[in-house]
């Protein structure tokens, strides 16, 4: 028995440069949070290795490398993964999911190319797989896969989980393929969500639009039940809560004192997208400054935004909109000494983000619409024996545990604005009061306590599914 991992990118991505490759370690948690599976299950990976070549020999020295680490590449042309990955997934799924229908192409050249990227990594799978095999398949791009396993293994264990938001009924009924989406999730087992209002909404969605009875968060699909749970992602809280005190990470720490000496420093980590809630941000930073000039040359707003979709004209737009306010709030408020807000657009390693966890007095994270946001998880788990605020917005899905941190509307500058001012007023007994409570709760749900908790619920479900269809 195999534990089949599918999710659009595998955890090595393999890059070329004229006639030499080279792999490097895609970021993210996933991979964290399934590495404990690995003792219990013979775990295999599978997904897009991060080039499209059709040369045999590279394509034949690639399968051999990620195969000596349990990895499967899936293949297709580069008109089929632009389709499928710019196209379908981040043209119509990603706005539509995120509230963005304005956003959302409703292209059919899309949907076909999610279509066949879908399948492709259907019979990839195949190649490599047996009835007894558990498969968790990841994330919006393979909302058809579930489905699609089913149809050839019949009785194998599958589980999905969504890393996004579901949206609500009207949103999603916006969508013109929103029938064969939710059919081909409904390949499933177990379907995960970080949320019980996502999975709600999810389920609401089905018996609307299928027309399925749904009892206690199960639903019958071909008489074999289905169940939609919340499984909220954690983080590697071992890791981030320890960083602190390695030497580099001091090191850091120190310099940023240095260098902010007398200032409240307020810190933003974000992937540049449309959902973070940015310019909100900058907004509400703006007003705060411009009600409470007392604490101007007191404060610094340290906004790191992570590149992300280079190329893509609204990418590019609401970047040159960033750059734009920040240099209109440092030139309303900003001296020769001081600048309210620096910003910096790149990505930063493991060492820096962690210093500026540690350094900072404040962070606000105001998506529009989030998933989860392990941002705010891995501010609060670096700030051991240090006092600070988190600011979090009402639609991560990280506030629905984390409520001890300040909750805010991030389309409301004022409201943004009054709660930099009450985290600046509040006293350090009340901080670290609030950050003991949220770090006892990103401790006891960690990455890995997440992973174990799917698989454990996928087996029972998968179980209970066989005996309802025998019945």
């Amino acid at each position: 028995m195999k534990l089949q991992i599918v999710s659009n990118r595998l955890p090595i991505e393999i890059k070329k440069n004229k006639d030499k490759l080279s792999t490097k370690q895609t970021s993210g948690g996933l991979a964290t949070g399934l590495s404990g599976l690995r003792q219990a299950y013979d775990m295999v990976w599978t997904g897009w290795p991060g080039i499209h070549t059709s040369i045999a020999e590279e394509r034949a020295k690639i399968e051999g490398f990620m195969a000596k680490r349990n990895l499967f590449p899936v293949w297709f042309s580069q008109k089929v993964y632009k389709g499928f990955y710019n196209g379908f997934s981040n043209k119509t799924l990603w706005p539509l999911f995120h509230y963005f229908c304005q956003y959302a192409q409703f292209d059919d050249g899309h949907w076909q190319s999610y279509i066949k990227a879908n399948q492709a990594f259907c019979q990839r799978l195949l190649e490599n797989a047996d009835e007894e095999d558990i498969f968790w398949i990841h994330d919006y791009h393979l909302m058809l896969l579930p489905q699609m396993i089913r149809e050839k293994l019949p009785h194998v264990k599958i589980g999905f989980f969504l890393h996004i938001p579901f949206p609500h009924f009207e949103v999603f009924r916006l969508l013109p393929r929103r029938k064969e989406i939710l059919k081909g999730l409904a390949g499933a087992d177990l379907i995960g969500f970080h949320t019980q209002q996502y999975t709600d909404y999810f389920l609401h969605c089905v018996g609307q639009m299928l027309g399925y009875n749904i009892d206690g968060g199960n639903f019958a699909d071909k008489e074999r039940t289905v169940k939609a749970r919340s499984f909220p992602m954690g983080i590697d809280y071992k890791k981030f809560s320890e960083c602190a005190n390695e030497a580099d990470v001091i090191a850091k720490v120190k310099e940023y004192q240095k260098e902010y000496k007398g200032k409240k420093i307020i810190l933003s980590v974000d992937r540049l997208d449309y959902s973070k809630g940015i310019i909100q941000r900058l907004k509400g930073f703006d007003r705060f400054l411009e009600k409470n000039p007392a604490h101007r040359k007191k404060i610094t707003l340290l906004e790191l935004i992570v590149p992300s979709r280079v190329g893509v004209p609204q990418y590019q737009r609401l970047k040159k909109e960033i750059d734009e306010f920040s240099g209109k709030i440092n030139g309303k408020y900003g001296t020769p000494f001081w600048m309210p807000v620096r910003y910096f657009y790149r990505s930063v390693d493991f060492t820096i983000l962690c210093a500026l966890y540690y350094s900072a007095d404040i962070a606000l994270i105001t998506p529009r619409r989030d998933g989860m946001n392990l941002v705010a998880k891995e501010y609060v788990a670096v700030h051991q024996n240090r006092p600070g605020v988190l600011i979090l917005s009402e639609f991560a899905g990280a506030a629905q545990q984390l409520r001890e941190s300040i909750i805010v509307n991030p389309n409301d500058i004022n409201e943004i604005a009054q709660a930099i001012e009450t985290a600046l007023n509040m006293s350090v007994e009340e901080q670290e009061a609030r950050m003991e409570a949220m770090q006892a709760v990103v401790r006891k749900t960690d990455v890995k306590q997440w992973a174990e908790e799917f698989i454990d619920q996928l087996r029972i479900s998968a179980v209970q599914a066989e005996s309802t269809l025998h019945s």
